[in-house]
């Protein structure tokens, strides 16, 4: 049980009690005193409303920050999957849940954003977001216990409520209720259809990943045939590759964005693995590079573990390319090596066209995995 006060656009002030209803049909509601846990749920709710803000309260607390996501996790390791299925259900969710916030279903939203303890995941720009495993959590959303939200407010009174004068003894206060149900399995029937709706549009976005390394060497070449060695005279005559970059677009899902942003540095980490792995395999020459991109990893990789900013891959990318080629041999090498950073960006770039292929064939199977969940669910229930 916890309570959360929020304020709603003409200043009307509501009391959200979430109750679990522990029978069916006579529901018995126990409210206790605000604190503690209840206490941050107050303020999520209040930095979440766009207007009718608090006194005083800073316009940097609007929105929960991100780093909340971390907060909740505790002592627990955080996941660092590679996989596709795992990520495109991280995204759902934050597209999900910015749906709800974009149709003022503020209730619902705050409920299953605190399911399984991922507050605040839906202002995180990351790899990372969902902890725990893709098919447990929708399972588990399918199968949760309905809950019960009794929602008292203040329609108009003594205290200034509703835009009427303040410390009048003659206005007595009007209190109304409100019960609202949350249905666990609709929001995973729902939170599958967004990720499908996602998967579809993912399979046409991938293959851009091609017209990013064209861009790449265009650029790049550009700035080494420069004056100065630095500059891209033709930066600003190239289009973006996605059309509607602009989540306030009204094509494509809320976040198209953030999610190409996304998919190309995840692609990007992926192959930079996969290169990496390959190049300890073969020994000799290949140890070296290995430890080449390892240091690269450690010096500017720690990016993609965190709430990072857009155009994390293409920094990455530029940092390669910024690197001097050098000769590595002497002791403790049983052959000399030469370094090539070009080379090595080249084949990532390579590698991580071929993992978006892979991954364009297993998103096409989205829809045939929510059928087995789907078929799964009706055989425990029928």
């Amino acid at each position: 049980r916890t309570w959360c006060n929020f304020f709603m656009p003409g200043g009307r002030l509501l009391l959200l009690a979430v109750v679990h209803a522990a029978a069916v049909g006579t529901h018995a509601f126990q409210f206790t005193a605000l604190g503690g846990r209840a206490a941050a749920a107050s303020n999520r709710c209040l930095a979440s409303v766009p207007r009718a803000l608090p006194v005083g309260m800073s316009a940097t607390n609007r929105r929960p920050p991100a780093i909340w996501l971390r907060m909740a996790l505790g002592d627990r390791p955080v996941r660092r999957d590679r996989d596709i299925n795992q990520f495109i259900t991280q995204r759902a969710l934050q597209s999900l849940l910015g749906l709800m916030h974009m149709n003022r279903d503020q209730i619902t939203a705050d409920w299953l954003a605190e399911w399984k303890d991922h507050e605040g995941i839906e202002r995180y720009h990351g790899l990372n977001g969902l902890q725990m495993d893709w098919g447990d959590y929708i399972n588990g959303l399918l199968r949760a216990p309905g809950e019960k939200l009794v929602v008292e407010f203040k329609r108009r009174g003594n205290g200034g409520h509703g835009g009427w004068s303040g410390n009048n003894p003659y206005l007595q206060d009007h209190v109304m209720q409100m019960e609202t149900e949350i249905n666990p399995r609709k929001l995973g029937e729902r939170l599958m259809e967004v990720r499908a709706e996602l998967g579809r549009e993912w399979i046409e976005m991938l293959p851009l990943l091609q017209r990013e390394n064209d861009e790449v060497w265009r650029s790049w070449f550009e700035k080494v045939r420069s004056e100065d060695g630095a500059t891209d005279s033709e930066a600003n005559l190239q289009l973006p590759h996605l059309e509607n970059f602009d989540p306030t677009h009204l094509q494509g899902s809320i976040f198209q964005g953030g999610d190409y942003d996304l998919i190309k540095t995840l692609a990007t980490l992926c192959a930079t693995d996969r290169l990496r792995q390959r190049l300890e395999r073969e020994g000799g020459g290949g140890r070296q590079k290995a430890e080449f991109l390892e240091r690269m990893m450690n010096v500017h990789g720690g990016e993609f573990e965190s709430d990072m900013q857009l155009g994390a891959a293409d920094r990455f990318i530029e940092e390669l390319l910024q690197q001097t080629p050098s000769v590595i041999g002497g002791t403790g090498y049983s052959t000399t090596t030469i370094l090539d950073p070009l080379g090595i960006t080249e084949a990532i770039m390579e590698e991580r066209v071929k993992v978006a292929g892979e991954w364009v064939e297993q998103l096409r199977g989205v829809p045939e995995d929510h059928a087995d969940i789907m078929r799964a669910l009706l055989t425990e229930t029928y």
